[in-house]
């Protein structure tokens, strides 16, 4: 979210037709963040699958 707002007030400073460079620069950052913190979670959610011990009840089927 940070590198949103930064490429917006870069962007902001300059004309709108200039805009584009900063735009697509703040949307890549964007979709970037979002797939890191996809990453975590997916690793986060194995995490929380591995069975811990042989009496775990997530273990009977």
């Amino acid at each position: 979210m940070t590198g949103a707002i930064i490429a917006k007030s870069i962007a902001d400073q300059f004309a709108f037709a200039e805009r584009a460079p900063f735009w697509i620069g703040g949307t890549v950052i964007i979709f970037v963040g979002l797939w890191i913190v996809s990453l975590g979670s997916k690793s986060r959610l194995k995490e929380v699958d591995q069975p811990t011990s042989g009496s775990d009840e997530r273990n009977d089927p």
